[in-house]
């Protein structure tokens, strides 16, 4: 921070505080733009380990400054934009020249936006950032024109979410309606990026008004309508008297073409304007609201739709789970890990698409150590809680819990379903394509289990729909009596039997993050299966190359002694 503080000094700048009292100093200084002389703080949030926020500090109380630079990459605050690791991360060995780096990149906006750059595009991309909204919503649904949204509260977290008023929300379980809160949409032909700096961000009813009706002339038409709309509902007689406080969400076109959530806001009806509406004078009610100065609340709208959230971070081409019924046998160490991955990947979302879990073990201590779960499930039932854990993290999806054994649950097993067998149990994996080979079924399996004390993990993806795909079963051969792998894994394999503890338990001791490689390498085979990239239908990842032998990925073919492959159809 010393050398910091010495180049910074050799540009004017001083510390607010000496650096050995503080070590997240603000330092201020000028910066010369055309003719304007700037003063500029350099906020350091995390010392010498970050790059400083930039502030224009007499930007909030300066209507000539705003009128001359724009809203350009500045916000309301007088944040100064993109001085940050977008462009570079931060390396403390290199402060100085990053500082420099910091104060061209600052000079080039105020440059630019000196120059009146164009500013539509950036102010509709970022626009989130220069409403400067008081509170945020989540919107849990796509919203349309015409929708009417209700404003609930979730009980437990007290967070605020937008949901049609029609809809039976994902969110009604834990949510309450805020009382007499309605809110309407208002489309915009796109959006209104022009910002007047003497009345932004908007304060009142009035100023917001004059800023839509930038790319909504009749605005104050519309938003009457909407909410004469909202407040008198065809068939279901006057409540002008019973709703007062209203919000509106603006949606205008984004860039490919959608419509993209704007911002909301919310505000008292003036009473003059609410006995307007009643009566139907909406022209008078509009002049009266674009002549008002009812303060408004700003409010920030997310994405919280289950579209939105399932795509959110992925590729636009990528496939997904989504409308697929898929079965997770087994809800242990490792499908407790997988039952996270398969729902990130769309298993039961979808209006067809279904997540069944299957598992008639219940939770106990022992399991704590390295399960998604923790000692809130001891004594449950594993398949009812991770279920449970799942719909807290997804409550939009379908997801089934069976508390069963899996001879209890052949019933859901169809020809285009997808299994997932992430039991680690040989009797399991073998009664799986058993019983589809019985039955003349076809779907995909991927099994997934971790080979002695965690020496590596395996995954197969046996797809029955190809000829010659290697079932579970085919990996073994019987010779005297017993069974054989026809992939041999350990170098010492009288090592690999498990530690029994009392009553008979046994179990197998290996690291926590074991389960979790072994579930990310069963997502990761599937994956590949729904993106039509399998290379490899056997994989290994060795974790203990001293114990285990050097086995590489490949594709075994079904065993022409398999009694399942060969089973007479």
């Amino acid at each position: 921070m010393e050398e910091i503080e010495r180049f910074l000094s050799s540009r004017g700048f001083v510390s607010n505080r000496p650096i050995y009292l503080d070590a997240t100093p603000t330092f201020s200084g000028y910066i010369c733009i055309g003719d304007w002389r700037l003063k500029l703080e350099l906020r350091f949030r995390e010392g010498r380990f970050d790059y400083p926020d930039a502030y224009l500090p007499e930007w909030p109380f300066d209507l000539n400054l705003r009128s001359s630079f724009g809203y350009r990459h500045i916000n309301d605050d007088g944040k100064v934009c993109f001085v940050d690791q977008s462009r570079t991360w931060w390396d403390s060995a290199m402060a100085t020249e990053l500082v420099a780096g910091c104060l061209e990149r600052i000079e080039r906006v105020l440059v630019d936006n000196l120059a009146n750059a164009p500013a539509e595009e950036v102010i509709a991309q970022d626009f989130s950032g220069y409403w400067s909204a008081h509170r945020s919503l989540h919107v849990a649904s796509v919203v349309q024109n015409k929708d009417d949204l209700i404003q609930i509260t979730e009980q437990s977290s007290g967070r605020q979410w937008l949901v049609r008023k029609a809809e039976d929300s994902w969110l009604s379980i834990d949510a309450q309606q805020s009382p007499n809160t309605p809110w309407v949409i208002l489309r915009l032909a796109k959006p209104p990026v022009s910002l007047n700096p003497k009345s932004w961000p908007p304060a009142s009813i009035r100023e917001v008004i004059d800023w839509i009706r930038q790319s909504a002339p009749d605005a104050d038409n519309q938003l009457v309508e909407r909410l004469r709309q909202s407040i008198q509902p065809k068939g279901k007689g006057k409540r002008g008297n019973d709703i007062r406080l209203v919000g509106v969400a603006l949606i205008w076109p984004s860039a490919d073409g959608d419509d993209a959530l704007g911002c909301g806001f919310t505000f008292v009806i003036p009473d003059v304007a609410a006995k307007a509406i009643e009566h139907k004078r909406l022209k008078q009610a509009a002049k009266i609201l674009k002549a008002d100065g009812t303060k408004i609340i700003r409010y920030r709208l997310d994405r919280a739709d289950p579209s939105y959230i399932q795509t959110r971070n992925r590729p636009k081409e990528e496939p997904s789970l989504k409308n697929k019924r898929v079965i997770l046998v087994g809800a242990g160490t490792i499908g407790g890990h997988l039952g996270k991955l398969l729902c990130s990947h769309g298993a039961g979302w979808g209006a067809n698409g279904e997540l069944h879990i299957i598992d008639s073990d219940d939770f106990s201590i022992e399991n704590v150590g390295r399960h998604l779960l923790g000692t809130e499930s001891v004594g449950h039932s594993k398949a009812e809680a991770v279920a449970a854990r799942l719909r807290l993290d997804f409550p939009f999806l379908k997801i089934q819990e069976h508390p069963c054994s899996l001879n209890e649950c052949w019933n859901i097993f169809t020809q285009d379903c997808i299994i997932v067998d992430a039991t680690g149990s040989q009797t399991v994996a073998i009664a799986i394509p058993d019983y589809l080979s019985e039955h003349g079924l076809k779907p995909v399996v991927v099994h997934s289990w971790i080979h002695g004390h965690g020496l590596a993990t395996v995954a197969l993806l046996n797809d029955r729909n190809k000829k010659g795909s290697a079932c579970y079963r085919c990996l073994w051969q019987l010779e005297n009596g017993k069974y054989r792998p026809r992939f041999q894994l350990s170098r010492f394999p009288e090592d690999d039997s498990p530690v029994f503890a009392a009553c008979h338990q046994s179990f197998h001791a290996y690291a926590a993050t074991t389960s979790m490689i072994a579930a990310t390498q069963a997502m990761t085979i599937l994956y590949d299966y729904l993106t039509d990239r399998v290379q490899n239908s056997l994989r290994f990842q060795v974790l203990k190359p001293d114990l285990c032998q050097k086995r590489p990925d490949t594709t075994p073919q079904s065993d022409n002694n398999c009694p399942l492959c060969c089973r007479p159809q």
